[in-house]
C-alpha cells in the first residue's frame, strides 16, 4: 500500500478516471472540490491510497474543513492513519462514507487518542429523470450582485440549520460572490421577492451537486424550496449533466420526504464526525 502526495485535484482525477467514474455518486462531493482545485494550497492535503498503481482511497484535507475521504478498504484506512500521525496532523473532524468514517474514527482514536462523535448521518440522493413540482406560486431567477447580501445572510443560516462545523461558515458564506458570478445561485421568487434558494456545487465527471437549499422560516411549508430545488436541477440536466447529487439529513424526514418526491434516490450514506484529541 503506497500513501501518495498530489498538489492538483484535477491531475489526480485525470490519472484514475476510471475509477472516478464507477465511484462517481458515492465520490461526488470529493470529485467538486477536486475538479476546482487546480492547485491544493500549502496547508491541504491531497493524497491517494494505491495498490500497485491502482487506485483504492482518496484523502483530502483543506482546514478548516474536515477531512473528506472516499469509500476505502481497512488495509488503506491503516496506512493513511499511519501517514497522518508521522505528519502530526491535527484533525477536527471526518466526513464520508459511512462506514469509512466509522472505521477510521476507531483507528484515529487508537492512535491519538480522544473521542469521536457523530454530527450527521447524511443520506446521498442522485437524480437523473426530475419530475417537478406543480402549481408552485412564484418562478426562479439567477442571483445577481446585488442579491449578494441576503444570499450571504441565508448561507450563513443555512450552516447554522444543518449544524455544520462553525469553522466552516465564513468560508462557506466567502464563497457566495463566486458562486453568484458562475451563475450557480437559483432564487424563488414570488411578486419578484426572492422566498428560496437552492446552489449548485462542485461538479462532477458527468453530474453536479445541488446543496445551499435554504427558505426563511416565515416562508416554509409553501413548496418554495421544492421548486426551487427542481428549477436548480433541471437547469443541471439541461446543461448537459447525466445526473444531480444531493445530500440531506437523514433525521429530517420532511426534506428526504420533498427530494424524493422529484424523483432524488437514495444511493448511500455519509458521515460527519467530529474528532478530538
Amino acid at each position: 500500500m503506497k500513501v501518495l502526495e498530489h498538489t492538483a485535484g484535477p491531475a489526480l482525477v485525470d490519472a484514475h478516471r476510471a475509477y472516478f467514474l464507477t465511484t462517481e455518486a458515492s465520490n461526488n462531493l470529493l470529485l467538486g472540490v477536486l475538479l476546482r482545485t487546480p492547485e491544493v494550497a500549502p496547508e491541504a492535503l491531497l493524497w491517494s491510497l494505491e495498490v500497485n498503481g491502482a487506485l483504492v482511497g482518496v484523502a483530502l484535507h483543506t482546514p478548516p474543513f474536515h477531512l473528506l475521504l472516499s469509500p476505502m478498504p481497512d488495509d488503506a484506512l491503516d496506512a493513511l492513519v499511519a501517514a497522518l500521525v508521522a505528519r502530526g496532523r491535527s484533525l477536527a473532524g471526518v466526513n464520508g462514507d459511512e462506514a469509512t468514517v466509522t472505521a477510521f474514527s476507531a483507528r484515529w482514536a487508537l492512535a491519538r487518542g480522544g473521542h469521536s462523535a457523530v454530527l450527521m448521518r447524511q443520506g446521498v440522493f442522485e437524480l437523473t429523470r426530475l419530475e417537478a413540482p406543480e402549481g408552485v406560486a412564484g418562478a426562479m431567477r439567477l442571483a445577481a450582485p446585488d442579491d449578494r447580501a441576503r444570499v450571504e445572510a441565508w448561507m450563513r443560516a443555512f450552516c447554522v440549520d444543518c449544524g455544520l462545523p462553525e469553522d466552516e461558515h465564513a468560508v462557506l458564506v466567502a464563497g457566495v460572490a463566486r458562486s453568484i458570478a458562475e451563475a450557480r445561485v437559483c432564487l424563488w421568487c414570488v411578486d419578484g421577492a426572492p422566498v428560496s434558494m437552492a446552489v449548485r456545487g462542485g461538479d462532477t465527471l458527468t453530474g453536479a451537486r445541488i446543496g445551499g437549499v435554504y427558505t426563511p422560516p416565515s416562508q416554509r411549508g409553501r413548496g418554495y424550496a421544492s421548486a426551487c430545488t427542481a428549477a436548480a436541477s433541471r437547469r443541471c440536466l439541461d446543461s448537459g449533466r447525466r445526473a444531480v447529487y444531493l445530500y440531506t439529513d437523514l433525521g429530517n424526514p420532511t426534506s428526504n420526504k420533498i427530494y424524493q418526491a422529484l424523483g432524488y434516490r437514495l444511493v448511500g450514506v455519509a458521515m460527519m464526525m467530529r474528532l478530538t484529541a
